[in-house]
């Protein structure tokens, strides 16, 4: 029990500093790394992923079209949760906001790897914020534009975030 006490209060020793930074990556980088495996499986079994939301954008010079429906296969568990949830597209565009303050909040503390974490999944939901829309059926240009100003506010934060902690440095 005192284990989980220091780990939440970040009473750590230098090396369980370092584990606690990597586990989220450790945990992460095995489900993508299985999924991409049962992915390449599923290809050879039933085909590539039909998504009609995908197929209807650009796929970008980094970026192909395979990785883009490879990363909307495999996170479909979240996006399954979020869509059951009957949550409306703006409050996750909101959420994704929120989250990425957390994110500029922890950077500023000096908590990158908190603060990384949090950014990656405050891009997941934004990712998933104008799916959802179209999903329902309920994607307007009011809702894109709020989408792309807090997007901008969200990106925001984590800078204010590297600019409050290294205030008194050149950096």
């Amino acid at each position: 029990m005192n284990g989980l006490i220091d780990w939440i209060l970040g009473d750590l020793s230098t090396s369980g500093r370092i584990w606690s930074s990597l586990l989220p990556a450790i945990v992460l980088v095995s489900y993508f790394a299985f999924g991409l495996v049962v992915y390449s499986i599923r290809i050879l079994f039933r085909g590539q992923l039909r998504d009609r939301d995908m197929e209807s954008k650009a796929s970008s010079v980094l970026l192909g079209k395979w990785i883009h429906l490879y990363f909307i296969w495999v996170t479909q568990p979240l996006w399954f949760l979020i869509r059951c949830c009957k949550i409306p597209a703006s409050a996750v565009t909101t959420l994704s906001l929120l989250v990425a303050i957390g994110a500029g909040i922890s950077i500023a503390a000096g908590h990158f790897a908190l603060g990384g974490w949090l950014y990656l999944f405050s891009g997941m939901l934004d990712i998933f914020d104008g799916r959802l829309a179209r999903a329902q059926g309920t994607p307007t240009p009011g809702g894109a534009a709020l989408d792309s100003v807090l997007d901008r506010y969200s990106d925001g934060a984590v800078l204010i975030g590297f600019a409050w902690f290294y205030r008194d440095s050149w950096v």
